[in-house]
C-alpha cells in the first residue's frame, strides 16, 4: 500500500502529561474502552431479558386478547378398521 509499512495499527490517543503514551498504556486504555462495552452489552442483554419476563407475567393481564388461545370447535368424522 503505496510503500507504507506499519508494525501496529496507528490509534489516535492523547498526550498524558506531555508524554507519548507506550504501547501498553494503550492497549490498556483500548481494553478499558472494549470492557466498558462490554458490561454496557451485558448490562442491556439483562435488561431486555427482564423485561420479557416482565411482560410474560405481567401482560396477560394487560393484554388479555394477545395472550389467549385461539378456540374453535373442529369436528371431523373418523373411520375405524374393525375386523
Amino acid at each position: 500500500m503505496n510503500a507504507v509499512i506499519l508494525r501496529e495499527r496507528p490509534y489516535i490517543i492523547p498526550l498524558i502529561r506531555g508524554k507519548e503514551p507506550t504501547y501498553i498504556e494503550q492497549n490498556n486504555e483500548l481494553g478499558r474502552v472494549m470492557w466498558r462495552l462490554i458490561k454496557a452489552l451485558l448490562f442491556l442483554i439483562i435488561l431486555a431479558g427482564g423485561g420479557f419476563v416482565a411482560y410474560a407475567y405481567v401482560g396477560p393481564l394487560f393484554f388479555p386478547a394477545d395472550f389467549a388461545a385461539p378456540s374453535q370447535e373442529v369436528t371431523q368424522p373418523v373411520t375405524l378398521d374393525t375386523n
